[in-house]
């Protein structure tokens, strides 16, 4: 996977107006109040946590993490022609055998030095894991297994608008097989409020990236997610969801669409406030959107980790249990 960051710099070119004038907005208060939160006791789920999440987390905790589950007796929940894909690779799962094809991902490719925070690690990253079948569809191409996983995050948009009282708008990548949309929400009329900090207008985009076949560390990965996995995504920060109110608007009245400052494609994002995505009512969304195993999204931007229907304080990175305390408001 190669170093691609949505930087820190980059989000907050996303955020309007002066700090200043944000220190008394009720939005922002929301974002920063304290959380109700139930700690993990599991090692292994930590763990599991931990190397799904990998790029946010220095090379140590990523090793531990790595050797715990190649070491754990997991029950595999599919089916033994889909497991004999990987059972082949089996031996190959790191447990600290220097050669090992793992041990050499784990100890060689993820050592290499983080572009920003100097630890082998990045600031905020986003990925998917996908299985070679997704509802029902074979995704027999990288390029068909973006498109698919797309459209599954178009529904899920799509559902929580409806859910919480709003309109969806498209506003761009509209297109059947887009792997990057930018959606309008509308406050519809007269609607019952489920969250204090609603916004009457608010945007949701994403993109998905290019993807790979998942290889030495197919064992691992299909371990921690508990999918067979055949698709992951290629570059990090690549399957971003981005959630923001809109404060600002064109001349043409439409929400300003920002350019993702990106080398693997032309992606654009709805500009406003990321601190919606912080509050309640955004931890909501992120967790209806994200019900699934196969898509993450976190890092210090959002102080989060979403991954399948739960979200993860996020503070340091230099352990398997980072995400250890699972956030319940």
């Amino acid at each position: 996977m190669k170093k691609n960051m949505f930087s820190v710099i980059a989000l907050s070119s996303l955020l309007l107006g002066a700090c200043a004038s944000m220190s008394d907005d009720p939005m922002k208060r929301a974002a920063f109040a304290d959380k109700t939160t139930v700690t993990l006791e599991s090692k292994l789920e930590n763990a599991k946590l931990a190397w799904i999440a990998r790029e946010l987390l220095e090379p140590d905790a990523r090793r531990e993490a790595a050797k715990l589950i190649a070491d754990a007796d997991i029950d595999v929940p599919w089916g033994k022609n889909e497991y004999s894909t990987l059972s082949s690779m089996a031996t190959d799962a790191f447990v600290g055998e220097v050669g090992s094809s793992m041990g050499a991902y784990v100890g060689g490719a993820v050592m290499l030095a983080g572009l920003l925070t100097g630890d082998g690690s990045i600031p905020n990253d986003s990925g998917v894991y996908l299985p070679p079948i997704l509802d029902g569809i074979e995704l027999d191409t990288a390029m068909k297994a973006q498109t698919v996983y797309a459209t599954t995050l178009r529904e899920k948009i799509n559902a929580a608008a409806e859910q919480y009282g709003y309109t969806a708008i498209c506003l761009h990548g509209c297109e059947q097989n887009s792997i990057n949309t930018a959606y309008h929400l509308i406050q519809k009329p007269s609607v019952t409020l489920q969250f204090d900090h609603q916004p009457k207008e608010m945007g949701i985009s994403f993109f998905i990236g290019e993807l790979e076949e998942s290889t030495e560390e197919v064992v691992i990965d299909s371990k921690a997610t508990g999918l067979p996995v055949k698709w992951v995504s290629k570059e990090n920060n690549s399957a971003l969801l981005l959630i923001n109110r809109i404060d600002e608007k064109g001349e043409d009245g439409k929400p300003i669409l920002y350019k993702a400052d990106r080398t693997d494609g032309d992606f654009r994002l709805v500009k406003g406030h990321l601190w919606l995505q912080r509050t309640p009512f955004g931890r909501a969304l992120m967790r209806d959107i994200l019900n699934n195993p196969y898509h993450y999204v976190g890092g210090d931007f959002m102080r989060m980790l979403a991954y399948d229907g739960e979200l993860y304080e996020f503070f340091t990175n230099g352990n398997i249990n980072v995400f250890n305390d699972r956030i319940t408001n």
